[in-house]
């Protein structure tokens, strides 16, 4: 025991060091073994090393206990033999295999996975000092530390060596603060000091681990002990607020951020009835629970609460504004209009200089439009242009002021307003749409407009406007193949570029090399976790496309889609090409296609919407909810899953299902069907009923003012869902247009409902 109580007292040493961060310089010495030079256009979906395709299969499902026994009777060579077969041995429960495997790892990119798994294979057998000598080891590698510290708490204490442990514990929470494991050794710690009568020591952990996380199990058996023992601290600490108003705001601002708005909404009020109204800790009670009910779209009950708010809390706190902006959009969505433009007329008036006062104006101004107040819109409009000629609602205000005109049939009015204006349409949302109404106005009138059309497709690229201006073309040329019968129109500007090597000082990173080693083991999960770390590292676009590339080949398509989705810019500025098509296929993954294809073509839908829903609504992360309690890849309600379950003859069905890939998947197709089979299977009508609901999307077109698709979707109410009929609508593009379907043929007149 003591060499091995030095080398844990090495290790706490270790923790106060300043070269602490930094990663171990003896890896970087292995860094040659995996070494990954070149990125192949076209390349493999993995690196395979002529890996097993068998052994390959199992790995990837996690089917332990299969991929044990393929390794026990199969001869298989590689660089990381020996971690894998103890990793796997491990997972599989077979704790002589995985000791055996894993103590044989040595001098190799692994070796901190190799130790830390001994450790966990050695405390699961009890055997506590074998733990303290494989955990102590895990040195260079910050993602194992935590847990290798907590493992060595946990075993120091079963040998009762309890201030060893304590030391451990504390350096935990020290370095990790923010770590699951530092949670447990809070509560470990405060139950030590508990016991020792060390009263306050116990009390000031509690309130840690309650105030960091109030709502799981440890907070609130933190609070437990803490309301329970109140007498035994001494008053600075009861002037903490072991109980009070802020210790309930904590956990229902917890309760909110983890999108449990139903019980927001049952209990906060009941907790905050005898709070002084008006008191600070009041005004934020009314704000959770009216921003709650807008979370669950109960808009109608959302106003009352932030109603409170505006009429009795201070006009120099943010809430009273964030009141006055959603609750305006709550009355609005709720049908009063008049008592929207009420609160919005409050908001511009009262906070003239704050970003919501451009919001304002602009959502009056629709309301009035929707009213018929024409002329009081257009007022509205003037001044709000005047007043914010550069705020980011500035571009909807000029198209509301086309929108009137093609209402009134003005259409050479709109093209000389269009011409005479410098009107900036920069996001997904907008890009094109002025030049594309520009050549709409240019048709109904009679004029020749293709050309203008042709325009959009290049100044607006595989943008929603482009996809809308090709179908125009497709009906002035009669033909429902428009590449094949205009050629000339399909000649598009393309990205060119492929993706280029990683750098050396990215390759060289010891994060980089583990992660490229176990994606080479087929050890996705793993490999994950290290890419996070290299993430950061990559400073220029084709480092991002790199590690993106690399990302994408380890099956983490939430992280290497994001990267191209949001950390590179201005790459989407053309069409692709066999030279940049990695890229596009980088950014637009097809990940479950298992489930998608078989359950798309069931449905008789093309598998593209399917992705693109999947794409926007999840970032194919299959265990996401939303703020709204929408779960899984397809991001479907419990109530919707439920009812799709029973209609496809599902044995049974919980809302925790909706997690599993293959689940959500079923269910989301057939409700995507459901309402392909209301309106025609047109894919905007589907994907604006996705979002809004079918109940929605009907009255909207009993009310439609147009009998156009164009003109329908900008005059969608909820904002929301307009601009995610948009944006999904363009994903679906994209998904065709990678399959060969480069303009897949969309009508632009109203569908007819069932």
């Amino acid at each position: 025991m003591p060499r091995r109580l030095l080398i844990l007292l090495g290790l706490l040493t270790l923790w106060s060091s300043p070269a602490f961060a930094q990663e171990g310089a003896a890896l970087k010495k292995a860094g040659n073994e995996v070494r990954f030079r070149v990125i192949q256009r076209f390349a493999p979906a993995k690196p395979t090393n002529d890996f097993p395709a068998r052994l390959a299969e199992l790995l990837e499902s996690r089917q332990w206990d299969e991929a044990h026994n393929w390794l026990a009777k199969n001869a298989f060579s590689h660089p990381h033999a020996d971690f894998l077969k103890g990793y796997v041995a491990f997972r599989a429960e077979e704790p002589v295999a995985a000791q055996k495997f894993l103590g044989n790892v040595k001098n190799t990119l692994l070796d901190d996975y190799a130790r830390f798994y001994a450790a966990q294979n050695a405390f699961a057998q009890e055997d506590y000092a074998e733990v303290l000598t494989q955990a102590a080891g895990v040195k260079d590698n910050r993602l194992l530390e935590a847990e290798a510290t907590w493992i060595m708490g946990q075993s120091l204490a079963q040998l009762k060596r309890y201030d060893d442990s304590e030391r451990a514990y504390r350096g935990l929470i020290a370095n990790y603060p923010s770590t699951s494991h530092a949670r447990k050794a809070r509560m470990e710690l405060a139950t030590r000091y508990f016991a020792q009568k060390r009263w306050n020591d116990a009390a000031r952990l509690w309130l840690d681990v309650r105030q960091r996380t109030p709502i799981n199990t440890d907070g609130v058996e933190a609070q437990t002990q803490l309301q329970a023992n109140l007498g035994r601290f001494n008053p600075t600490l009861k002037r903490q607020a072991i109980t009070g108003p802020n210790v309930v705001l904590n956990e229902y601002r917890a309760r909110v951020s983890a999108h449990q708005s139903d019980r927001v909404v049952r209990d906060l009020p009941k907790a905050a009835k005898s709070w002084k109204k008006g008191s600070a800790e009041w005004c934020e009670a009314q704000y959770l629970v009216g921003r709650s009910y807008t979370k669950l779209r109960k808009h109608g009950d959302s106003t009352p609460w932030y109603g409170r708010v505006i009429a009795s809390c201070s006009k120099h706190s943010s809430l009273h504004r964030k009141a006055l902006y959603n609750g305006g959009k709550g009355k609005w969505n709720a049908g009063d209009k008049d008592g929207a433009i009420a609160w919005f007329t409050t908001l511009w008036e009262t906070y003239p200089k704050h970003s919501y006062a451009d919001d304002a104006y602009y959502f009056a101004a629709r309301i009035h439009r929707e009213q018929g107040n024409q002329a009081t819109a257009n007022a509205l409009i003037k001044k709000q242009v005047e007043a914010y000629p550069d705020g980011d609602m500035a571009k909807d205000s000029h198209w509301l002021i086309v929108r009137q005109m093609f209402a009134e049939k003005k259409y050479a009015q709109v093209v000389a307003y269009i011409d005479s204006n410098d009107i900036q349409e920069t996001d997904i949302y907008s890009k094109g749409r002025m030049a594309y109404f520009r050549a709409r106005a240019l048709q109904l009138a009679g004029k020749n407009s293709a050309e203008a059309y042709v325009q959009v497709t290049k100044s607006a690229p595989l943008t929603y406007y482009a996809l809308l201006a090709l179908n125009r073309l497709a009906e002035i040329h009669k033909t429902d193949r428009l590449c094949a019968a205009k050629p000339e129109i399909c000649q598009f500007e393309v990205v060119g570029g492929e993706i280029e090597a990683i750098p050396a000082e990215i390759q060289d990173h010891a994060a980089f090399q583990r992660g490229y080693a176990l994606v080479g083991l087929h050890l996705d999960e793993l490999a994950r976790r290290e890419f996070r770390v290299v993430r950061p590292l990559a400073t220029k676009p084709e480092h991002l496309w790199g590690i993106a590339d690399l990302l994408d080949r380890s099956g983490a398509y939430p992280l290497s889609h994001d990267i191209a989705r949001r950390e590179i810019e201005d790459w989407e500025t053309g069409y692709p090409d066999p030279n940049s098509r990695r890229k596009w296929d980088v950014a637009y993954p097809r990940p479950f296609d298992e489930f998608v294809t078989p359950w798309s073509k069931k449905r008789a839908l093309p598998s593209a919407i399917a992705y693109a829903i999947m794409r926007e609504e999840s970032g194919f992360s299959p265990g996401i909810e939303s703020w709204a309690n929408a779960r899984g890849l397809m991001q479907l309600m419990e109530a919707t899953g439920s009812r799709m379950a029973k209609k496809d003859a599902m044995a049974s069905f919980n809302a925790n299902q909706l997690f599993e890939p293959e689940i959500a998947v079923r269910l989301g197709t057939l409700y995507l069907s459901e309402l392909g089979e209301s309106y025609g299977n047109h894919p905007i009508f589907i994907i604006a009923g996705y979002n809004g609901g079918a109940g929605n999307v009907n009255r909207w077109l009993k009310n439609a003012s147009s009998d156009q698709v164009d003109l329908f979707v900008e005059d969608i109410p909820f904002g929301q869902t307009r601009n995610y009929t948009k944006r999904v609508l363009r994903t679906f593009w994209v998904y065709q247009y990678l399959s060969g379907n480069v303009v897949p043929r969309v009508s632009l007149d109203l569908p007819e409902t069932k």
